[in-house]
């Protein structure tokens, strides 16, 4: 039941990702999802997997500053994409 609303959660940081390049939502949204991507990185660092994930929430940081690029969001928008449709349908 974790690994599904986990995937659910990475769903949300997902779209987040890529309605901000698109400067779409708030920085509220994107400090929640920054810190719920640091967060699930630290919290299962045994898994090399999170380390991308505290990637991405270190890039989540940057891309609510206005400092990003558009192909590393849509490629870490579809990294969190596949995880999640792997947790919430496993």
């Amino acid at each position: 039941m974790l690994v599904k609303f986990l995937g659910v959660l990475d769903l949300v940081a997902a779209a987040w990702m890529i309605l901000a390049q698109n400067n779409i939502v708030s920085i509220r949204i994107g400090l929640v999802v920054f810190a719920y991507l640091l967060l699930k990185g630290y919290i299962f660092r045994d898994n090399w997997i999170s380390y991308i994930d505290f990637i991405v929430g270190i890039y989540a940081l940057f891309l609510m500053f206005g400092t990003s690029s558009m192909l590393l969001s849509y490629l870490f928008a579809i990294y969190l994409v596949q995880k999640a449709i792997y947790s919430i349908f496993w």
